[in-house]
């Protein structure tokens, strides 16, 4: 169970070294698309030893979608360097892309075979169109800490009942939020398997008017489509 253990020792830390890596290969700034630019969601399908993954990308020809698809790309490189011999990777189930006209994300769904059970991993990459650049929890809310009190708050009420998701997961902690993606219904929060279902996923959707009062300004105009 090497990767998996390796997965849980730096599941805190990923969010900031995805987002280093995505940074690093993005342009200092990225002018928005032309007025009527379109983006349309496909997958690139990624091989190697021990691995096969289907990553999702965005077709637009812009600076966006080339940031975006470089921030997908770095969070599957992530898990890749993870393999070992005992190792398998295959794309997982629920994988998604949203698209809209300010903000691009992607889940990056991998299943984990180790030989013994199969595990289900994700991330989340989050693209605004308007600068190219990864947008990240800190910028979403104008005080962190309080953002995560609200997504604490609303997402605990909007659990599904008996989803076998322990308290400590809803914890206004940065990591337990790391992997959400802008939709127009709200901010879609994976909180990763239940127990009983190594394979699922635990899904909520926070709607944004529930979280105007620590959203920062103008940002519900960049998220909510």
């Amino acid at each position: 169970m090497k990767f998996y253990a390796a997965a849980v020792a730096v599941v805190v830390a990923m969010a900031g070294l995805l987002t280093t890596r995505a940074a690093a290969i993005e342009p200092d700034a990225v002018a928005a698309p032309p007025s009527g630019a379109a983006h349309a969601g496909i997958s690139e399908l990624v091989t190697g030893p021990g691995y096969v993954l289907d990553v999702p990308q965005v077709a637009g020809g812009d600076a966006a979608a080339a940031a975006f698809n470089a921030g997908m790309r770095a969070a599957a490189r992530f898990w890749i360097d993870q393999v070992d011999a005992r190792t398998t990777l295959a794309p997982g189930p629920g994988q998604i892309t949203s698209l809209g006209p300010r903000v691009l994300s992607g889940l990056l769904s991998v299943s984990v075979d180790t030989g013994g059970a199969i595990v289900v991993l994700r991330t989340s990459h989050v693209t605004d169109v308007r600068t190219g650049r990864t947008l990240t929890l800190a910028d979403l809310f104008t005080d962190l800490p309080r953002g995560l009190d609200a997504l604490a708050t609303r997402a605990t009420d909007l659990l599904p009942p008996r989803s076998g998701l322990p308290a400590s997961a809803l914890e206004p902690a940065e990591h337990n939020y790391r992997v959400w993606l802008a939709t127009p219904a709200g901010m879609q929060i994976h909180f990763g398997a239940p127990a009983e279902d190594p394979a699922g996923d635990i899904v909520v959707t926070v709607p944004w008017y529930q979280l105007d009062a620590v959203l920062a300004p103008g940002m519900r105009a960049v998220v909510g489509g």
